[in-house]
């Protein structure tokens, strides 16, 4: 399994746990594409491409287009595939401490994901 499907797997796993019942599949699949985005907004700055790519293209049409792609790719490689169903039965074949285990890093690999880009942006549009 690649690193793609991988964090996929663990948003998706959160989701299935904490909320079963509100379509986990889905909001993995619309959730992890701002994650993957708001991470490559942080690279390009980082890497000062900023100007680059704002001078040839407009970045909230970037932004969308990828952001839309995203999303595609997450519906053609997990959910139109039923792959998010061979990650709930081996979700469910786990025992309860294995079970915790993927919860958390679930949580975790979301809350990194998410927490760590918005504070360099802050801190990157604070002393730049």
């Amino acid at each position: 399994m690649n690193l793609y499907s991988r964090v996929y797997r663990s948003i998706f796993i959160t989701f299935y746990k904490s909320w079963k019942s509100d379509s986990p599949r889905w909001n993995a699949a619309i959730l992890y594409p701002i994650m993957t985005v708001l991470n490559l907004i942080v690279l390009v700055s980082v890497s000062r491409l900023t100007k680059y790519v704002t001078s040839v293209l407009d970045l909230r049409i970037l932004i969308l287009v990828l952001y839309g792609s995203l999303i595609i790719l997450n519906y053609l490689l997990f959910i139109r595939n039923k792959k998010f169903k061979e990650f709930e039965e081996e979700f469910n074949q786990l025992t309860k401490p294995e079970q915790r285990k993927r919860y958390i890093t679930g949580i975790a690999v979301s809350i990194l994901g998410y927490v760590v880009p918005i504070v360099l942006i802050i801190l990157m549009l604070k002393f730049y």
